[in-house]
């Protein structure tokens, strides 16, 4: 059976995760590109942990700003991809939201996830 999200839809795979070929051409090659990764992959779960947590949708915005920042610079397509799609759901800021927000809390969590296989599946 294959794996679904959270929004019933297949999982990102490959360069939707992480686009390795521009790290690659700025890194140099994978040895260098995981070693970069693996320094940063702390920050980025620590990032979406807090996303998890926090309640009040002012500090969400910002942390979901940071991290839409954070995942693009270091070509995490999906996850700063997540980060913007939850940070849209906050600036509409109506209670008809909500569940756009819960959903895309989720989608931070999961692709975080998929983002540090990514990253650990580097060889």
């Amino acid at each position: 059976m294959w794996w679904l999200n959270s929004m019933g839809e297949e999982p990102p795979r490959g360069k939707d995760i992480l686009d390795r070929d521009r790290l690659r051409d700025v890194l140099g090659d994978d040895a260098a590109t995981r070693e970069f990764l693996m320094s940063v992959l702390p920050n980025m779960a620590q990032l979406c942990a807090r996303i998890e947590a926090v309640r009040d949708s002012s500090a969400l915005r910002e942390l979901a700003h940071e991290l839409k920042g954070a995942a693009g610079n270091i070509g995490a397509r999906e996850l700063a991809a997540a980060a913007a799609a939850l940070e849209s759901a906050l600036k509409i800021g109506a209670p008809e939201a909500s569940h756009a927000i819960e959903s895309a809390v989720e989608h931070i969590l999961e692709a975080c996830t998929r983002f540090s296989v990514a990253v650990r599946e580097i060889s």
